[in-house]
């Protein structure tokens, strides 16, 4: 469209609010699986603390992840899915009813190491690793941004906090509703407020996450450029 949107008669600016709803499109369902995920790792502080092991053995304690990571974090890679699984991003989806207690267990995904996207595009319906996304025609076409976002939030999150269950006057922990009716009514799959403890595990943590938000980088395109030039103005 880049190349072309003089020959359809539209503007700059008009390219440019089109580009933006790529990245702008999936944030309040990214944000979702993120306040999901957060509770899941509160709850079960053992698959957190394997994460966490998992990220700081790749990282250290002096650099964020980048999708180049992610091939080494099959982990965190889980800790997505299951993610995705227990909480589908859509209410208007089928959903299967539980005959027990559902517990928080990424290493059911260990033997799925790819995105979801690889196992929709496969063609073998029983090879996929969750129906989040959906399938067939009707797949979500932003899954490859949502999967490398997700990747990203969730890799540096757990790299640079520690998420604890509340404590209540006497020092007893304070459980969460991971129920369905532990989440708000929607379109969107999104859990009603709630109170954690959230630790800094790194004291570099915010001054790295602000030098990379704030790092000079090439705007490659006019489109690109012109929507930062908005965005600062």
């Amino acid at each position: 469209m880049e190349l072309n949107y003089h020959n359809y008669r539209l503007k700059e600016e008009t390219v440019s609010w089109l580009a933006s709803v790529v990245p702008e499109a999936g944030v309040e369902i990214i944000a979702s699986t993120l306040n999901s995920m957060i509770r899941y790792l509160a709850i079960f502080p053992e698959a957190q603390a394997r994460a966490h092991e998992e990220v700081t053995q790749i990282l250290g304690d002096a650099r964020m992840a980048t999708l180049a990571n992610e091939p080494q974090m099959p982990y965190i890679k889980a800790v997505i899915k299951e993610t995705l699984w227990l909480c589908p991003m859509a209410t208007t989806g089928l959903h299967q009813m539980a005959d027990g207690d559902v517990n928080f267990k990424p290493e059911r995904y260990l033997n799925h190491p790819h995105q979801s996207a690889v196992y929709a595009a496969g063609g073998d319906i029983m090879a996929h690793d969750h129906f989040t996304f959906s399938a067939g025609r009707r797949i979500y076409l932003g899954i490859h941004l949502a999967e490398n976002r997700l990747f990203l939030a969730v890799s540096n999150l757990i790299w640079a906090y520690k998420f604890k269950l509340p404590l209540d006057e006497k020092g007893n922990k304070i459980t969460l509703d991971i129920s369905d009716e532990g989440f708000m009514e929607g379109a969107i799959r999104v859990p009603k407020q709630y109170t954690i403890q959230i630790l800094e595990r790194n004291p570099a943590g915010p001054s790295l996450s602000r030098n990379h938000r704030n790092r000079p980088r090439r705007m490659d395109t006019p489109c690109e450029a012109y929507m930062s030039t908005r965005m600062e103005g």
